[in-house]
């Protein structure tokens, strides 16, 4: 199984540059739900003409580590709230629900310490909606290993397998100090061989 995804941003968490030190103070922000951060992002992506990914779309956000409750921020939620008030798709469809709580991903230091794949697909289930649109797009904040962003989008895939599934996030994470900041990245996230894991291109 395997969906393209795009991301814009890069973030650098151990980077001294200015650029990475920028996309440092953007996470905060990104993760708070600052809404002009993401009304930022919308002008970028029509900027770069990256708005035909969005075309005939629902946006799906991909939900918190615990099970929603009334009140809580919801960062990924108000990403895809923007995004549709700015025409980057039609309607938001927060169909997918976190059933139990897991290990924040944020947590973990390495590969082996965070959460992985078979962990986020038994805390996931969907409630489907309607979706009369070509494309269901799975909205993440980051994108660092994908094991939350594929298991959404194998969840969703599975709801409505007639549907083109695919995944965009604000930020891709990389560990080297790369002076850069907006970096448009198209590719496509797959599992790996053993079918227990997610293959990313870098």
């Amino acid at each position: 199984m395997q969906f393209d995804y795009f991301t814009l941003l890069v973030y650098c968490a151990r980077g001294n540059s200015e650029r990475a030190k920028l996309s440092q103070l953007m996470k905060g922000k990104c993760k708070n739900g600052h809404p002009k951060f993401t009304k930022q992002l919308a002008a970028t992506i029509f900027d770069r003409k990256e708005d035909s990914f969005f075309a005939d779309s629902v946006l799906v956000p991909v939900p918190r580590s615990t099970p929603l409750v009334e009140g809580a921020l919801f960062p990924t939620k108000i990403i895809c709230d923007i995004l549709v008030e700015k025409k980057l798709g039609r309607r938001v469809v927060p169909c997918v629900i976190r059933r139990h709580r897991i290990p924040k991903s944020s947590g973990g230091y390495t590969a082996d310490t965070r959460p992985q794949l078979s962990v986020h697909l038994d805390s996931l289930s969907v409630q489907p909606e309607i979706v009369v649109e070509n494309n269901i797009i799975i909205v993440d904040d980051f994108l660092t290993l994908g094991r939350s962003t594929m298991a959404v989008a194998m969840k969703v895939q599975e709801a409505y397998p007639d549907k083109t599934v695919k995944i965009f996030a604000a930020f891709r994470t990389r560990g080297n100090d790369n002076d850069i900041f907006v970096e448009i990245k198209h590719d496509t996230m797959q599992l790996n061989s053993f079918g227990k894991d997610v293959r990313l291109p870098d």
